[in-house]
């Protein structure tokens, strides 16, 4: 368990590993080098050298050469050359390839010629008929650090090496029969004029990626600062906002406890999810982590207090993200319709829409007629008026969004795509993302005047140039500042304007700040 979450999932891989230690189940060795590489991909540095530092004096294990690499590759994929530099230094144990095919890959990131060509030296020495130490130092070194390691004094032992193990040109075959030295002569010739083939390609191979380890390294950067900037934020401002302490009993019938003859639509702060039904997205433990934005099932997101649904599908009916796809859309409607018969008072504002780059379902909004016709409330400006009790049995507001097909009709069963509007902002920076929110929502009308949902969600996405391609990992960096944009919405003067709030993952203080946010309007505090 603990190895598959190793690649992407470097926190809960550590949260499985603690269980196990909390259980009495004691690791050994392999556990703390399926633990190290955990950390060591998920940029985990702090607790990747905690783990290692406490393997012996906790666990009882000797550390040997895995585990030594483990941490030189922890501390060269975070850029922590100084501390990589002092590891060597007081090292206990010689190295060995394995070693030093780690400190290569990190000279590669780092430039370090000098320390490149010792590890390659020391490689061809260590493992002289093996091709691996000569196709990283093709891979990961200049032709800078090429040209050093095959300097004058010995480019005959290095050529031959390097001939021998790393590239085997067609043997020539003259015409004319030569002489021995003029045939050898001819040989050199071919492998020379190949080994610069060679050069060039991985020349510009070596300039392309270091292009992109210096954008890799400046996004790291900037994640930091503008997670710091938060922090700050967070620290010198603080999270108390009218409704802070309110925390419902029950968050499946949250709306319901606070009392639905005076709660109004437009009073609602509705928590919602962001592609609510990706629980299940794309091809199990292939391509499912990486477009997954829920870990919940509609069904529990409703339990848990979600009232806002996000729903994106293709021609066939099936819930979509992007190319992926899941299950058939009924398995959401079956959720929701499960949810309504279990509750009385709780209303869903339930968005579905035709997915980017796919065509409409044939004849869907007569589906969706069928399938909710009993609980949906009909598209009126009035109803942003209205309490709950006014609209009840009545608890959908089915926002149908097609990308060719008709909008829905005033007075229908269903609403049109005017009436639920946003501003989506599209990057993996959480400062950015939370200062674009309050400046879009600052130009929203009051909801007290309004005749639309307006959403803001409290996500950020992994970019296309991100080494980090799964959606939880990145959606941390804001997911933890809910409450801080809502302390932030009343200080700067736009708390009347906040009305759907909808984040990644969602969680149970997410819901309660929602809640609370909706019980201070009602009670005239906000």
């Amino acid at each position: 368990m603990i190895s598959a979450l190793a690649h992407g999932y470097g926190e809960e891989a550590i949260n499985i590993f603690n269980n196990m230690v909390r259980s009495s189940v004691k690791p050994y060795r392999i556990t703390l080098v399926v633990v190290l590489n955990a950390c060591s991909h998920s940029g985990l540095v702090q607790e990747g050298v905690r783990y290692f530092e406490s393997m012996t004096c906790d666990h009882g294990i000797v550390r040997n050469q895995e585990h030594y690499a483990c941490l030189i590759d922890l501390m060269g994929r975070a850029g922590c050359f100084d501390r990589l530099i002092k590891q060597l230094e007081k090292m206990p144990c010689e190295l060995d390839g394995r070693l030093w095919n780690a400190i290569l890959g990190v000279c590669r990131i780092h430039g370090n010629i000098e320390l490149g060509r010792k590890a390659a030296e020391r490689l061809m020495e260590l493992e002289p008929q093996s091709s691996a130490a000569y196709v990283l130092l093709s891979n990961h070194c200049s032709i800078q650090m090429v040209f050093q390691l095959i300097h004058l004094d010995d480019s005959d032992r290095k050529f031959f090496l390097m001939r021998k193990s790393l590239v085997r040109p067609t043997p020539f075959k003259p015409k004319v029969e030569t002489k021995e030295e003029e045939e050898e002569k001819l040989h050199n010739t071919a492998f020379l004029l190949l080994l610069l083939q060679l050069l060039q390609h991985h020349h510009l191979r070596r300039k392309i990626m270091g292009a992109q380890i210096s954008k890799q390294k400046e996004k790291r950067k900037s994640v930091s600062t503008e997670k710091k900037t938060l922090c700050d934020l967070s620290g010198s401002c603080g999270t108390d906002f009218p409704g802070c302490d309110y925390k419902p009993k029950d968050r499946k019938n949250w709306m319901s406890e606070l009392n639905p003859e005076k709660l109004h639509i437009n009073q609602i702060v509705w928590p919602g999810t962001h592609d609510s039904a990706t629980n299940k997205i794309g091809i199990p433990c292939i391509t499912r982590p990486f477009a997954q934005c829920q870990s919940l099932s509609i069904y529990k997101q409703l339990c848990l207090g979600t009232r806002v649904v996000d729903v994106r599908i293709q021609e066939d009916r099936r819930v979509c993200h992007g190319i992926l796809k899941t299950y058939n859309v009924d398995v959401v409607l079956n959720d929701v319709k499960r949810f309504l018969s279990e509750t009385q008072s709780e209303v869903i504002i339930l968005e579905i829409r035709t997915e980017f780059g796919h065509e409409d379902p044939a004849e869907f909004d007569k589906y969706l007629e069928q399938q909710l016709g009993e609980f949906l409330i009909h598209q009126d400006d009035h109803v942003f008026q209205k309490p709950i009790s006014e609209l009840l049995p009545k608890r959908v507001i089915c926002i149908w969004k097609p990308r060719k097909s008709p909008q829905a009709k005033p007075g229908g069963p269903l609403w049109s795509s005017g009436y639920l509007k946003d501003n989506w902002i599209d990057t993996d920076l959480p400062s950015t993302k939370f200062d674009s929110n309050l400046k879009h929502l600052k130009d929203q009308p009051p909801v007290s005047s309004r005749k639309f949902f307006y959403r803001v969600e409290n996500t950020v996405t992994p970019q296309a140039d991100n080494p980090i391609v799964c959606v939880q990992p990145v959606t941390s960096r804001i997911h933890g500042y809910a409450r801080l944009f809502i302390t932030q919405c009343h200080s700067q003067g736009c708390a009347d304007r906040l009305q759907i709030f909808s984040t990644d993952f969602i969680d149970g203080d997410f819901v309660d700040a929602c809640a609370g946010a909706t019980h201070a309007r009602i009670e005239g505090k906000a």
